[in-house]
């Protein structure tokens, strides 16, 4: 019984950390949106892959992209360079980004829907409170 419990005890951590990995490939969105996501996770957000918030800002986009009609993605190349990563920035640029990053899908700023983008994606950086 006790080496059962050793053995679900060195498996825990496995198994959590391939969740997000799960998690990310199961939004329902399409290969073209899914690299927009990412890109824009990437390089307005100044998150990098693996990193714990990366997830979140995925799923919050995915969300936001599934939600309606009125999330079309944009096709636009544009990039913007971030030089700063995600935590190093104060929050007002922090906020500035995630602005971005629901414009970047195509949210008219000032809509509903690009309003409750930016609060879900605020949303997904706040630390979870057990």
């Amino acid at each position: 019984m006790l080496r059962n419990l050793f053995g679900i005890a060195a498996m825990l951590p496995l198994v959590i950390a391939c969740a997000p990995v799960a998690r990310a490939q199961d939004y329902g969105i399409s290969p073209q949106q899914r690299a927009l996501v990412d890109r824009t996770c990437r390089d307005v957000l100044g998150l990098k892959r693996g990193e714990a918030w990366f997830a979140g800002c995925q799923e919050s986009l995915s969300d936001t992209l599934t939600a309606g009609d009125e999330a079309r993605a944009v096709t636009a190349d544009t990039q913007t360079q971030i030089r700063l990563s995600f935590y190093e920035v104060p929050p007002l640029v922090r906020w500035q980004r995630e602005r971005l990053a629901c414009a970047r899908l195509g949210l008219p700023p000032g809509s509903s829907p690009f309003g409750a983008c930016v609060t879900s994606l605020q949303g997904a950086f706040l630390p979870a409170l057990n």
